[in-house]
């Protein structure tokens, strides 16, 4: 059972998200104005990420600060989307069980934003008395409508809607579950690098923020090197599938790999049993056993008329 005594550990989830589900994003760019080296984006908010912990019927409430960091007057349209983040993978049964943008209430939703002006727009979340208990998601948009006529002809602005990211757990039966599947290796290959996959499923139904590594040992059972996970939040009945590489450095002969995984508020641990493969170079090995043995053959297969034209030649020097 989760106890939500790490639910903000997700905090740190900031720079990934921003780095690598481009959902704090900057998306729909628009160059609106060209030659100069003078670029900006249009607004900045803070926080990127807002966490809560929700009773199902009350009201919550939070402020999302929203700054135009232009130099022209922005009016700005507020909207609530479903979070995107692995939503592909959700069965689409579970997609309106995960969607929380209907709870949203922003005050105001259409405003208008001076040059440099720092505003606080109130974000209400109402989750229904029977809202499901577990994870639930959705993303905050701003969007900047800037009139062509009002900007500087030499400067360049990024029309982009910014996104604040929900993650809301609503409280109740908490069930946070996951398996790992087999870890996929190739069993024999010539070179390096070694590409091993591992899918993650998370069964639960509240989110999941996996740390884990996968440990490369030798015949002897020695561990040569230790391949961390990367970080990455998984949605509720989605599967991750961990995309690992090992580069071996020249080192040949049999190995074995093992997947060791944590998870959730209380450490979970998971852990595959050990892999088996080979690197062996067995192409150049077979060309070289090719020559060899055709070298061989024809040595043998013609070794009587060797024989005879030696002794030719050891007659003829000794006649000589």
């Amino acid at each position: 059972m989760h106890k939500l005594k790490n639910f903000p550990r997700l905090r740190q989830l900031l720079l990934i998200l921003t780095a690598v589900s481009g959902l704090v994003v900057l998306c729909g760019h628009t160059a609106l104005a060209q030659s100069s080296d003078d670029t900006k984006s249009a607004l900045a908010v803070s926080p990127a990420i807002t966490e809560q912990v929700l009773t199902p019927g009350a009201a919550s409430k939070s402020v999302v600060r929203v700054t135009n960091i232009t130099r022209v007057p922005l009016p700005i349209k507020a909207s609530v989307k479903n979070l995107t983040l692995q939503e592909n993978m959700l069965p689409a049964a579970d997609k309106a069980i995960y969607d929380a943008s209907a709870w949203f209430t922003v005050d105001p939703a259409d405003f208008i934003l001076q040059p440099n002006q720092v505003k606080d727009i109130s974000i209400t979340i109402l989750p229904p008395a029977a809202a499901t208990p577990g994870g639930h998601y959705a993303t905050v948009y701003f969007q900047p409508l800037i009139p062509t006529e009002a900007l500087s002809p030499n400067t360049a602005y990024l029309s982009a809607r910014v996104g604040v990211l929900a993650f809301l757990i609503v409280k109740g039966n908490i069930t946070e579950q996951a398996s790992l599947a087999k870890l996929s290796v190739p069993r024999v290959q010539q070179f390096g690098p070694v590409h091993l996959k591992l899918p993650l499923t998370n069964s639960g139904n509240v989110h999941l923020l996996p740390e884990g590594k996968v440990v490369i040992r030798d015949y002897h059972g020695q561990t040569i090197q230790t391949l961390p996970l990367s970080t990455g939040l998984i949605l509720p009945k989605t599967v991750k599938t961990y995309e690992i590489q090992w580069d071996n450095h020249g080192k040949l002969g049999y190995f074995t790999a093992q997947a060791q995984l944590t998870y959730g508020a209380d450490k979970q641990s998971l852990q595959t049993t050990k892999v088996g493969f080979w690197i062996l170079p067995w192409l150049p090995g077979a060309i070289i056993g090719v020559l060899i043995t055709t070298i061989t053959w024809f040595v043998l297969r013609t070794r009587h008329r060797w024989s005879a034209a030696w002794k030719v030649l050891r007659g003829t020097h000794d006649k000589a």
